[in-house]
């Protein structure tokens, strides 16, 4: 590199890390104080590269910018205080580098000593005078970076200097609470034998114990209990520890709680109590644990749903007994009108279904849309309670809000065995929904050759058209399904006809590049 000033600044040479060229370069004239746009020193690019050589040559050049700060207020202090450099502070301290310099977001060495765990270069700060008090932009002081990492040594340092474990960031968080809520057993303990207060809540009104609940931190817990922590303390989404623990599955804090008087019929803002959760998941020793202390098995959350319905959309039959048991009502609906019973027949669950039917649960119960239990188990191919619900006396020719019947589900999704089931009992075949779609429509567009060839064998029109005048030919035609189409044009449906859009099966094969079934028409 030649040079075309004698002020030019080594800054480019320093980034690189190679002491040869930055010699030569300083030498020659170059400004070891010269900073780049963005206000870098070479002084700062050689902390920032943690080249303690580097720093060392820069120093002895003449660089005493020790405090020269960047577009983002930070010192080469910093920069050597966050890579855990401990001769290169020592020697940036020693040419007079601030200790209790903050950068443009507020953080100080010590913050970043903290955070990084650099315990020695902690001390040495400390021992120079840091302020072991300091609070950044969110309010965050060292011992919340190190209570937050669980660094122990760390906050032990901190606090041993006078650090306070109560004050609260901009989000209302203690140090206690960082601890708590990422599992730092040691360091919860330091704080409270120290005085932390364990019934702070935070911005979003969580405490301590919400967040070693939530998480899983069964000791944490346990402490926070023991120094008097708020059981029924609620949060802003309505939800007590209770709640978190069942949410996620931890079962000991969920004892621990109840254990301690936590409010088993608490609900949240969506009106979910633990039970809720715990028939989601399955619990049954807890569920039957907070039916003992008094949980109410009725009890509906915002859109009607009841733990029996949480139950039976898992497939959760031990605990949907227990409900039943307890006097779960088997007919309770939703706020769409969904019965437990259309839980379990949608997810194929036939042992619930079983069980709540001899519960007495309406077999014809439609929602709000019209949608029975037999279009849920038809749709998803659950032929089991299909013929469970048929054997029962349900409506095979229920029709939904959109003229849609069980066998429009069983055709559209290719369960032949249920289509057969349905014609059994009696399905129309010809049903049509509200804009003429037709069984035979939906196994011709979805490709469902079996059902295509029953339905026609029962007597489906080939002929019938929708509202658009789309036959079962168009669908088969544009979607590539060749033996269908060939089916149909066996049963005579018509090649030429158009729908409103004056569109013949032909153009639909031709403009998807169905060769065969193109071929096909035109023969």
């Amino acid at each position: 590199m030649l040079l075309t000033s004698s002020r030019q600044s080594p800054t480019s040479e320093v980034n690189s890390g190679v002491e040869g060229p930055v010699q030569l370069l300083l030498d020659q004239g170059a400004d070891v104080r010269a900073a780049d746009s963005f206000g870098q020193t070479p002084l700062h690019w050689a902390s920032k590269k943690d080249n303690l050589e580097m720093v060392q040559l820069l120093v002895d050049q003449g660089a005493d910018d020790v405090k020269a700060s960047d577009s983002l207020e930070q010192t080469p202090l910093h920069w050597a205080s966050e890579k855990g450099n401990l001769e290169m502070v020592q020697l940036l301290v020693d040419q007079g580098a601030d200790v209790k310099v903050a950068d443009s977001l507020d953080r100080t060495p010590l913050h970043w000593a903290s955070e990084k765990n650099h315990l020695e270069i902690a001390q040495l700060l400390v021992d120079q005078g840091a302020d072991v008090k300091p609070a950044d932009s969110c309010k965050r002081t060292p011992l919340h970076k190190a209570s937050e990492k669980g660094h122990l040594e760390m906050a032990q340092l901190l606090i041993d200097h006078g650090a306070d474990v109560k004050p609260a960031d901009s989000y209302r968080r203690t140090a206690l609470h960082e601890a708590s809520e990422n599992g730092h057993l040691k360091m919860a303990q330091l704080l409270v034998d120290q005085g932390a207060d364990v019934k702070p809540a935070d911005s979003r009104g969580q405490t301590p114990l919400h967040g070693a609940s939530e998480n899983g931190y069964l000791e944490i817990a346990q402490l926070l209990v023991d120094q008097g922590a708020d059981v029924k303390a609620v949060d802003f989404s309505g939800r007590t520890p209770l709640h978190w623990a069942f949410e996620n599955d931890y079962l000991e804090i969920a004892q621990l709680l109840i254990n301690q008087g936590a409010d088993v019929t608490a609900a949240d803002s969506s009106r979910r109590t633990p039970l809720h959760w715990a028939s989601k998941n399955g619990h049954l020793e807890m569920a039957q644990l907070l039916i003992d202390q008094g949980a109410d098995v009725k009890a509906a959350d915002s859109p009607k749903r009841t733990p029996l319905h949480w139950a039976c959309e898992k497939g959760q039959f031990e605990l949907a007994q227990l409900l039943v048991d307890k006097g779960a009502d088997a007919n309770a609906a939703t706020t769409r009108g969904s019965t437990p019973l259309h839980e379990a027949s949608d997810n194929g669950h036939l042992e619930l279904a079983l069980l709540l039917i001899s519960q007495g649960a309406d077999i014809k119960a439609a929602t709000s849309r019209r949608w029975t239990p037999l279009h849920g188990a038809c749709e998803k191919g659950h032929l089991a309670i299909a013929q469970l619900l048929v054997d029962q006396g349900a409506d095979v020719k229920a029709a939904d809000s959109r003229g849609q019947t069980p066998l429009h589900g069983a055709s559209d999704n290719g369960n032949r065995e249920i289509a057969q089931l349905l014609i059994d009992q009696g399905a129309d075949i010809k049903a049509a929904m509200f804009r003429g779609w037709t069984p035979l429509h939906g196994a011709s567009e979805k490709g469902n050759l079996a059902i295509a060839q029953l339905l026609v064998d029962q007597g489906a029109d080939v002929k019938a058209a929708t509202s658009h005048g789309r036959t079962s030919l168009h669908e088969a035609s544009k979607n590539g399904h060749l033996e269908i189409a060939q089916l149909l044009i066996d049963q005579g449906a018509d090649v030429n006809a158009t729908d409103s859009f004056k569109r013949t099966p032909l153009q639909g094969a031709s403009e998807n590049d169905h060769l065969e079934i193109a071929q096909l028409l035109r023969n």
